[in-house]
């Protein structure tokens, strides 16, 4: 059986024909299409996907591809409808992997579903491969201490006075500069507070390094899980909190490479000029990703990741280079030193009006309604097929043009199921960019309040009241102004709410490395995040290749599973390699 499938037998005991109709449960507002037709006293069996839960309805008297039971009349009603006041209500399929059901529709039309076999449960081998590989993790990450401490011992007592250990250890301690997506950006010396034995922050580090590690297995197919993947359009997965995280990772490390202000002041404009030329990399770096597989100039896709990258940076960071005196201006209260960073709240609060205004003003297609923000296709019963992501989908048409853009879209699978195949929509596209320079900004004011901030105390509580504001900013983004959290559009309440995740981790993380070295310098993960650039562009060349590729297809997701996983821990292994020979990919 093909993975993420199941089969239903279907069973017409009447004496009339009947109409198997189908749709995902998660497809908001969407019409139920019609799978099959069962003629009477024949059974035939379908197969269907089990991404997602199925509604069903079995209708007579119809043979129409789409089911719209707003529209239909009485004596169209589904057949298997069990409420005796709604003849048009729907039921539901719990979808398993390899399962295999019975409808059986008697001469009396009622309707009877039952599972024949149960098919397998896809978050066990999920569960049990991530326990697995957690427990190997705590192991390295706890036992590496004492194994470093055996191998010192043993050097020692043979009267050697350095170790094989010594590479990694004059690394730990003199560990370079911030070498990321965000490159020559310095990892945070500690001010003076009560943590001893270090004067580094390895909790960025850590940040980051979680971050490409969840995007290398996300990337790689996440074991094929479908609700680990990108959602198809409004909602939160696994997938939709990696990027932002390196947004928000991107302002944290605008922060620490402005510290030293006096030398800013003395070399502003040597500065700017250096940003700019990062900027310009990371976007031809973007457009150099885009191009991989097969190279068109002609079709080359101009959005992307690190083009967003270079977009966010350069402007926070140019902001940051001409406002920087405000950070260490004192003639502020004390009260006030959480808005030294008016000018980057300004900037924040001008791009957010001019996402809500092209997103929600503007009439962008005479046939799609103004502030209009869904997926087209499927949705609202068809009634705005070729409206995808409204304002943000037309603003790319306009500049870049379809042949330059993403020319797939992750809502197809729910909102096209192959009725609407022209439809596109790039989820790195330019209005997106506002709300992402939003998210950078975000990072950089938890920066901010690491930098500059002496006490832990200081700094924890400063976290709670950014937590507890993104919190209440992405309840009524929601559910006052109706703006839902949306990966491909990079909205709002998208912002708001992986700015709040973001803040949150990276407090836990800042606590139990930092401050309360519980976990020692968050290895292994602070080896991809020191060389994350080399990991994110090696991991893009080399997706389809040995050995972080081993073979074509699996029956099940333990295989997808287990592969990603080996990827990863490779990229990981790799990373720590180059760490401990002082090889540090720079932009």
């Amino acid at each position: 059986m093909v993975l993420d499938t199941f089969d239903i037998d279907l069973i017409n005991q009447s004496n009339e024909t009947l109409y198997f109709y189908r749709q995902f449960s998660n497809c908001y507002k969407c019409p139920l299409i019609l799978k099959a037709t069962i003629h009477s006293g024949k059974q035939i069996t379908i197969q269907l996907r089990s991404y997602f839960d199925q509604l069903y309805a079995i209708g007579r008297d119809t043979n129409d591809t789409f089911w719209l039971p707003a529209k239909q009349q009485n004596d169209s009603c589904n057949v298997c409808s069990t409420d005796p006041l709604d003849c048009q209500s729907l039921q539901t399929i719990d979808a398993r992997d390899k399962s295999h059901y019975q409808l059986i529709i008697n001469g009396q039309q009622n309707c009877h579903l039952e599972m024949l076999e149960s098919g397998e449960n896809q978050w066990l081998a999920v569960s049990i491969v991530i326990i697995i590989y957690l427990i190997i993790m705590i192991g390295l990450i706890f036992g590496h201490r004492s194994f470093m401490k055996l191998c010192r011992n043993y050097f020692t007592n043979r009267g050697h006075h350095s170790s094989p250990s010594s590479s990694l250890a004059r690394h730990q301690t003199d560990s370079p500069t911030f070498p990321s997506i965000q490159s020559e950006l310095s990892s945070p010396s500690l001010p003076n507070t009560s943590i001893r034995h270090s004067n580094r922050f390895h909790s960025i580090d850590t940040f980051r390094g979680i971050a490409i590690t969840l995007m290398i297995f996300v990337n790689y197919g996440a074991g094929q899980y479908k609700s680990l993947e990108h959602v198809a359009w409004d909602g939160l997965h696994l997938a939709d909190i990696v990027f932002p995280f390196f947004i928000f990772a991107m302002g944290m490390s605008i922060a620490v490479s402005f510290k030293n202000i006096q030398k800013i002041n003395d070399n502003r404009y040597k500065i700017m000029e250096r940003i700019a030329k990062r900027s310009i990399k990371l976007f031809l770096l973007g457009i150099i990703v885009n191009s991989i597989g097969a190279a068109d100039i002609g079709t080359i896709r101009i959005p992307g990741v690190l083009q967003r990258f270079a977009l966010s940076y350069g402007i926070v960071a140019i902001v940051q280079l001409f406002t920087v005196n405000l950070i260490s201006s004192t003639i502020m209260p004390r009260c006030l030193n959480c808005i030294k960073l008016w000018p980057q709240y300004a900037l924040a609060l001008v791009m957010i009006i001019i996402y809500s205004y092209l997103s929600f003003g503007w009439r962008f297609d005479p046939n799609c309604p103004i502030g209009y923000v869904g997926p087209g296709g499927l949705s609202d019963n068809q009634s705005y097929p070729y409206c995808i992501g409204g304002a943000a989908h037309r603003l790319d048409q306009l500049l870049f043009t379809a042949n330059h853009c993403y020319r797939d879209n992750f809502a197809g699978p729910i909102y096209n199921q192959g009725y609407f195949p022209n439809l596109w929509h790039d989820p790195e596209g330019l209005l997106g960019s506002t709300n992402s320079i939003v998210l950078t900004i975000i990072g950089l004011q938890v920066g901010h309040t690491v930098l500059h901030n002496v006490q832990p105390w200081a700094r924890f509580r400063r976290f709670i009241n950014m937590i507890v504001l993104l919190t209440i900013t992405t309840i009524v983004t929601v559910y006052g102004f109706k703006i839902p959290i949306n990966k491909n559009l990079w909205s709002i309440s998208f912002v708001t709410v992986n700015g709040c995740l973001a803040t949150m981790i990276f407090a836990l993380l800042h606590y139990l490395i930092d401050l309360k070295r519980i976990w020692p310098m968050g290895q292994p993960f602070n080896y991809p995040g020191q060389n994350s650039i080399a990991l994110y562009l090696g991991h893009e060349i080399a997706s389809n290749m040995f050995p972080f590729k081993l073979f074509k297809s699996y029956s099940s997701h333990w295989g997808y599973l287990s592969e990603n996983l080996l990827a990863v821990t490779i990229w990981i292994w790799i990373s720590y390699w180059l760490a401990i020979n002082d090889i540090f990919i720079k932009v």
